[in-house]
């Protein structure tokens, strides 16, 4: 039966990768990998957690009292004014400017000096070369203000005043020192602004009643020589003639442009009667309407009697006498109104230069009135000035003096510091809490770094999640007792093995596949496989199989001595040709079980297991076996291995708890794999079972030593399993 060479090494592959996608352990796996390390994660809890529980119960407890100080803009209201006439003036308050004055170097050395703190246990040392108070309380200044805190509570005018100190009544004493520090240097300070304002004042004050004199005096004076007492009447008549002047010549220029249009008209057309006649201002006229009707109907008269009558008619020649008189008389008529027009328009002229002449004479009066009055307003204007702004001067003086003798501060405390109860570093319960908290990630990140950073075989999770090889079983450790008798078990390896025979059993024990070759071996010397093979195979011969264990380390054979048998002949005489197949079969005290010694021990082992008489030997077995099971050599020692793997239905790799590396069975299973060996799956010997029961317990447990008593043979006794 050969192996696909590639098959083995491909589901390797795919299991290693397939471990490195779930990398993630449940929390039985945790919890096995800890009481497995235990030692490393009680160093590590050990480690991380002392010096957090050191700092937490060594340091000493330092308290924290607070005071709390509200900040009021303070409303004031003018003195002797109405508060409905004056607004109310406020002092505007920036509670980060103010807390920043709650830390000035001023305030606090007050308030130390107050405290007398250098007195205070926690303080002397600081003070220690100092000769005086004064020099004191200078070098308690920054100490102190390290342990001042101000800080402002959001969206409100409230400032906190934090003190730390080792004696709770000292923080809450010093809090409240300073916050009463505060609210006294803040009224200290109004009351100085307040005294410095009505100092200022009173001297403005001086000096303003002086101007006040002065244009008062100058009003006075330019009344009396100016004579202003009648200014404001005589100014208003002016100003009334002005207007009515002003209004008369507009009229008068309005009648002159009316009379010189007509005038002009007239003139165009003095010398034309027809068109004097014809002018509105003539045509208009009744008496000319008349006259013009008369003259009509004698010219009609004189058109009728001419039809019938003569020249020289008498009716005739008087109708022209009376219609040359009417002639005349309209003539005379025009020439008066015409002469009417040009005397209104010489006569308009004359209103209007008239009534100019008087307006410009009474503009030049009405201009040296508003001179006087511009000089008097402002001499008026400066004197009420000046009065005005001595009143209120006189009005802040009073309000000045008044506000300097009592002064409020806009700062009250609403909340007194009182002696804290507990501590506000450290706190015990949660420092301890953090050094447990800081101990266990010590304690998980050793069992870690152990379970990941060490390079051997420790446990069946190594060989599955790292190298993708299936554990079929656990053999724990094993010692020989008094009377060991070779070939038996004892009942938890023996346990152990029944497994294995399971489970070899099911992978390889088909019965139309009789003579099944299994190869034991393993990555270095000392890892067991020669006890595994020899276990195995009485466990299968005790399964009623026929079984024959090979040793074929032809090298350092060990099997002679398991079974108490010669090592000649063995395996090397048969591929030597020295005996026949037959003379090397010897039956154990198993039944069932027969055990092929290794022979006479050669240099040339691989050439002699490359040999065509090797193959046959094994074929020669299969019809009489079941089992063929073979010792081979280890793999990175030799090339046995590879080549016995060639010829194997599969091969069975026992690795060795806490003494085989990793990199040795990565490397001796990629030599197999090259060879087209089938690696079945790994056995875990020597796995501490009884110290580290927790860790294995997914494997074996403790109710085996009660349960299994007895094995297959009674007389059964554990032999050593370090071979």
């Amino acid at each position: 039966m050969r192996a696909n060479p590639s098959t083995g090494h491909k589901a390797r592959l795919a299991a290693v990768q397939d471990a490195a996608e779930h990398t993630s352990l449940g929390l039985w796996d945790h919890a096995r990998n800890v009481v497995r390390h235990r030692w490393w994660a009680l160093g590590g809890f050990v480690l991380l957690a002392t010096p957090m529980a050191a700092i937490t119960l060594l340091t000493t407890p330092v308290f924290f009292a607070t005071t709390r100080l509200l900040l009021h803009e303070e409303v004031e209201q003018r003195v002797g004014v109405a508060a409905g006439n004056q607004p109310a003036l406020k002092s505007g308050l920036d509670p980060l400017t103010q807390s920043q004055l709650v830390t000035s170097r001023a305030l606090v050395k007050d308030v130390v000096a107050a405290l007398r703190l250098w007195q205070e246990p926690e303080f002397s040392q600081a003070v220690a070369a100092a000769t005086d108070d004064a020099a004191r309380a200078d070098r308690l200044i920054d100490p102190f203000l390290d342990r001042l805190f101000v800080t402002l509570v959001p969206d409100s005018q409230v400032i906190a005043i934090g003190v730390e100190a080792r004696d709770p009544a000292l923080a809450a004493k010093a809090a409240n020192a300073v916050a009463r520090r505060y609210i006294e240097r803040d009224r200290e300070s109004r009351f100085q602004a307040a005294s410095a304002s009505a100092e200022w004042l009173s001297k403005r004050l001086a000096e303003q009643r002086e101007q006040v004199a002065a244009s008062e005096q100058a009003l006075q004076t330019y009344r009396a020589t100016q004579d202003a007492m009648s200014l404001l009447d005589r100014q208003n008549i002016v100003g009334q003639k002005l207007g009515d002047l002003n209004s008369s010549v507009t009229k008068a220029k309005t009648d002159r442009i009316l009379r010189e249009t007509q005038y002009q008209q007239i003139q165009g057309i003095k010398d034309d009667p027809v068109a004097l006649e014809s002018h509105p201002l003539i045509a208009a006229n009744a008496f000319v309407q008349s006259l013009k009707a008369q003259g009509a109907e004698l010219t009609r008269q004189d058109a009728q009697l001419s039809e019938r009558l003569g020249p020289k008619h008498p009716d005739r020649i008087q109708i022209a006498a009376s219609l040359e008189s009417v002639q005349a008389r309209l003539r005379a008529e025009v020439g008066k109104i015409v002469s009417g027009i040009e005397t209104d328009y010489q006569a308009a002229m004359t209103q209007e230069a008239s009534l100019t002449r008087a307006l410009n004479s009474q503009k030049f009066e009405a201009s040296t009135l508003d001179r006087k009055g511009v000089e008097y307003a402002a001499l008026e204007r400066e004197a009420v000035s000046a009065r005005g702004v001595y009143d209120a001067l006189l009005q802040q003086t009073r309000e000045a003096a008044l506000s300097s003798g009592v002064q409020k501060s806009t700062a009250r405390v609403v909340d007194e510091a009182e002696p804290p109860a507990a501590p506000v570093r450290p706190r015990r319960g949660q420092g301890l809490a953090a050094a447990a908290l800081l101990g266990l990630i010590g304690a998980a990140s050793a069992v870690i770094a152990r379970e990941y950073l060490r390079r051997k075989v420790y446990s069946a999770m190594d060989l599955e999640r790292r190298l993708g090889i299936s554990v079929l079983t656990l053999v724990p450790s094993a010692t020989p007792p008094e009377g060991n008798t070779p070939g038996s078990l004892s009942p938890l390896p023996a346990e152990a093995f029944r497994r294995l025979r399971a489970t070899l059993m099911l992978e390889l024990g088909a019965a139309d596949q009789p003579g099944s070759v299994l190869v034991v071996t393993s990555a270095a010397p000392g890892d067991g496989k020669t006890f595994v093979s020899s276990h195995l195979a009485v466990a299968l011969a005790a399964a009623h199989q026929r079984v024959v264990l090979i040793d074929a380390d032809l090298r350092r054979p060990r099997l002679h001595t398991m079974f108490d048998r010669k090592r000649t002949p063995g395996l090397s005489d048969v591929l030597l040709a020295r005996r026949g197949a037959a003379e090397v079969l010897r039956p154990a005290a198993t039944p069932g079980l027969v055990v092929v010694t290794s022979g006479i021990p050669t240099a040339e082992a691989s050439e002699l297991l490359s040999l065509q008489s090797f193959r046959s030997f094994i074929e020669s077995l299969r019809s009489d076996f079941d089992w063929i099971v073979v010792d081979s050599p280890p793999v990175m020692a030799v090339t046995d291995a590879a080549v016995l793997a060639r010829e194997a239905s599969a091969v069975l790799f026992v690795t060795s708890a806490e003494r085989t590396s990793l990199e040795a069975v990565e490397a001796a299973l990629k030599v197999l794999d090259d060879a087209g060996a089938r690696v079945v799956g790994a056995v875990l010997n020597r796995a501490p079972v009884s110290k580290e029961a927790f860790y294995y317990s997914r494997y074996y447990r403790p109710e085996y030593n009660t349960y299994l008593t007895g094995s297959d043979d009674p007389s059964a006794k554990a032999p050593t399993n370090a071979s």
